[in-house]
């Protein structure tokens, strides 16, 4: 099943950092190590759409940043429009969002089913 995901990150940094991300992996703890990363600075937002099968998921992120103010980066994490983590980022304190992706409730069925039928 398709989701789109989006990563919202700001900071008072004054300093440009990697940022990288995963799916269902944990990054290494090593920046110099990620294999996604980018180069960022003070405000950043990506978006992307990944298949995942059903079943439970989460968006690892982290920032190649001290773990000391003022160079902390505050991040949100958003699973198809829904807030699933915020919090602070840094080299040593990564960030996961956590999801689920699943089968509708009978109810979710059901009503499929009639609005199909009565072409709601």
């Amino acid at each position: 099943m398709k989701v789109t995901v989006k990563i919202k990150l700001w900071s008072k940094d004054p300093y440009s950092r990697y940022f990288a991300y995963s799916i269902d992996e944990p990054l290494h703890s090593s920046w110099r190590e990620w294999k996604n990363r980018k180069v960022i600075s003070r405000r950043y937002t990506t978006s992307f759409t990944v298949d995942l099968p059903e079943g439970r998921h989460y968006v690892e992120i982290a920032v190649s940043s001290p773990c000391r103010d003022p160079y902390y980066w505050d991040a949100e994490i958003y699973v198809d429009s829904n807030l699933v983590e915020k919090g602070r980022v840094c080299g040593n304190q990564h960030l996961r969002g956590y999801f689920t992706i699943g089968r509708p409730s009978i109810f979710e069925q059901i009503a499929s089913w009639f609005k199909q039928f009565f072409k709601w």
